[in-house]
């Protein structure tokens, strides 16, 4: 069966590609393979490119309620699953938890080759039965 396209100028390639790619199980330029590894790698970017555009905010020394609340250290940091923000963007990073008190945990993490830090609400962390995963170089 061969597909016919409306003129020339009236349709891109990208919706040829569309048109192409209907009633087909796989779409040109997916790889099943290695498709988490290649996600992985745009989150990384997505996440670099925000951390270069936005500044990491973190909780305030009064909403962490520092000067009541005792905090926590833990010799061997705990692997975790965060929400940070950068500018008016929340990320989930992955991490680990170096200090909490009640209502708040410090949480570092990599993004490329920095190491950053910032207090975030304690519901923001999910612990991790694993490492943290860390980016890849670029």
């Amino acid at each position: 069966m061969r597909a016919t396209f409306p003129a020339e100028g009236a349709m891109s390639s990208a919706g040829r590609i569309l048109i192409l790619g209907r009633g087909r199980s796989s779409t040109i330029g997916t790889n099943k393979r290695y498709e988490q590894h290649f996600d992985r790698l745009m989150d990384d970017r997505i996440l670099a490119r925000i951390a270069s555009e936005h500044p990491l905010q973190s909780l305030t020394p009064h909403e962490r309620q520092a000067d009541t609340l005792p905090e926590t250290r833990d010799p061997q940091p705990k692997p975790c699953s965060a929400w940070v923000r950068f500018g008016p963007h929340a990320m989930r990073v992955e991490g680990t938890v170096v200090v909490w008190n009640d209502v708040a945990c410090g949480v570092q993490f990599q993004v490329g080759e920095k190491e950053l830090r910032a207090w975030v609400w304690a519901n923001a962390v999910t612990p991790l039965d694993r490492a943290p995963r860390v980016p890849e170089p670029r």
